[in-house]
């Protein structure tokens, strides 16, 4: 599961990335066209925080589907039938399609109108998803969480070369985490992994090891160039607004680890979840 959300995700990074590369050759060519290249490509830019956002929301929902819909196969009539587990794993996968769908077009159209219309925060206000997200942010919770050294900003980017400073600061941490969670799950879904086979019953299959080896780099790779559109869209938003974005960047980095963390967690938990269903009596 984990490597076609990376295959997915891989082909929309490097999209993207062919998309603003278009839209700079457009600007440099004509400058008559030159304002909506560069609102296409800032809209662009936009899609990506919306994405992560919503597939972060939606990951215990996606997780308490699939730990559902194992639960039920496990069970008469569908007992261990593979047809079931297919169309049960698909409909997950559509699920989580059409909420990265929807994250794009609200990331696309945030920017959009923020493009067109002043103050810009009034964009923001005008996506539901959006403006629960910003209202969730000033619970005590959540500022005493963005008020860690981590994710606060104690003094305001005013150059480019700050912005990236501060994201690329705090990249030797992302990395640490998400490692450390990734050898617990890897270490979790190896025991689940041992003891189905002492079981007998197989649930739990990795692909041989210089396959996972190569698997776990990737993610490895792509997760860092995900954590790479942090400052891009934070660069993007500084153009936009010409004003403060310290608060965007708390609250997109903040995310970013929380999203980068569970992804990383969930083939553990899953893995667990699949070996206790199947030691279920019939």
């Amino acid at each position: 599961m984990h490597l076609l959300y990376l295959a997915a995700l891989m082909l929309y990074l490097l999209g993207g990335l062919v998309f603003v590369i278009g839209c700079g050759g457009v600007a440099l060519v004509s400058p008559r066209f030159r304002p909506g290249a560069f609102r296409a490509a800032a809209s662009l830019l936009g899609t990506y925080p919306g994405v992560f956002l919503y597939q972060f929301l939606s990951l215990p929902l996606m997780m308490l589907m699939f730990i559902g819909g194992m639960i039920l196969v496990s069970l008469p009539p569908l007992t261990g039938s593979p047809e079931a587990i297919i169309v049960w794993v698909g409909i997950c996968f559509v699920t989580f399609g059409g909420v990265s769908v929807a994250g794009f077009s609200s990331g696309w159209r945030v920017v959009s109108h923020a493009l067109r219309e002043r103050p810009w925060w009034m964009a923001l206000r005008r996506d539901s998803v959006v403006s629960v997200i910003l209202g969730l942010s000033q619970t005590s919770v959540a500022r005493w969480i963005l008020s860690w050294r981590l994710f606060a900003r104690s003094t305001e980017a005013t150059t480019a070369l700050s912005v990236v400073r501060w994201w690329e600061l705090r990249r030797i941490p992302f990395n640490l985490m998400v490692g450390a969670v990734g050898v617990l799950t890897l270490g979790v879904v190896s025991w689940a992994r041992i003891q189905s086979q002492v079981d007998g019953t197989n649930v739990l299959l990795l692909p041989e090891t210089p396959y996972l080896i190569a698997a776990i780099l990737v993610y490895g790779v792509m997760a860092n160039l995900c954590y790479t559109v942090g400052w891009l869209a934070e660069l993007a938003l500084a153009r936009l607004i010409r004003g403060s974005t310290a608060e965007f960047a708390s609250i997109t980095c903040a995310l970013g680890f929380g999203f980068s963390i569970l992804l990383t967690g969930c083939p553990g938990l899953l893995g667990l979840v699949l070996w206790t269903v199947q030691r279920i009596p019939d």
